[in-house]
């Protein structure tokens, strides 16, 4: 895949193992494009960032194969999309596996209740039992198990889950470097390089050295860019 920005001229080649590192050093530049991306990746908004297949030359949607993070101090692991996620995996599973025979048997058990319920009542009524499978997974009141003892930990976790749920090809990470260190960089790099996931790291001040093989733009205070 590549990534583009109208305002950067390096073309991004994500090959799933080089990290980048877009260092906007004017302030309004950097809000600009964070909030670009923020909105990119949580709708069809197309206006900023061009994400495109070189082989087919087809553009792809941010939405679909991307995710930003940029508040690690709130992260929040159960939060409505990530819910969402959940339950379309789970719906899928039940439509797709020998799940599903386990789905029909247990509406047939709650139709037997039901039933048992109506006859000691001992009142004219009638039920239908209408539980689709979103229903009976809603019973379960699934949530993801919170577990970090610090914040590459944290980003981590989260990095499996939607790679494990979205199947996202791309994560942009702000001001991430303001919370981990030299070496917790470098082993999420090197994360992120064995599920092969494109990394792009938002920077507001200057990136200390360079890390192995990762790519620097950096935009500064004149939007002039440089690239090592």
């Amino acid at each position: 895949m590549k990534l583009c920005y109208k305002d950067i001229e390096k073309v991004m080649v994500l090959d799933g193992i080089t990290p980048y590192v877009i260092n906007v050093l004017s302030p309004h530049e950097f809000y600009k494009i964070v909030n670009l991306l923020n909105t990119q990746t949580a709708s069809r908004y197309d206006d900023g960032f061009v994400l495109s297949d070189p082989e087919t030359l087809k553009e792809l949607s941010l939405k679909k194969h991307g995710d930003i993070l940029i508040d690690f101090f709130n992260m929040e692991f159960n939060n409505r999309k990530i819910q969402n996620a959940i339950y379309a995996k789970a719906i899928e599973i039940v439509n797709n596996t020998n799940i599903k025979d386990d789905y029909i048997r247990s509406l047939e058990s709650i139709t037997q209740l039901i039933n048992k319920i109506i006859l000691e009542l001992d009142v004219q009524t009638t039920s239908e039992v209408t539980l689709s499978p979103i229903d009976i997974v809603k019973l379960g009141n699934l949530k993801v198990l919170e577990w970090y003892k610090n914040p590459l930990e944290m980003i981590v976790n989260y990095i499996n889950l939607m790679t494990n749920l979205e199947n996202i090809d791309i994560l942009f990470l702000v001001n991430a470097s303001q919370i981990l260190n030299r070496e917790e960089l470098k082993k999420l790099f090197k994360h992120c390089a064995y599920i092969k996931l494109n990394l792009v790291l938002i920077e507001s001040k200057p990136h200390f050295e360079k890390i192995q093989n990762e790519q620097i733009i950096e935009i500064d205070n004149d939007l002039c860019e440089i690239d090592y």
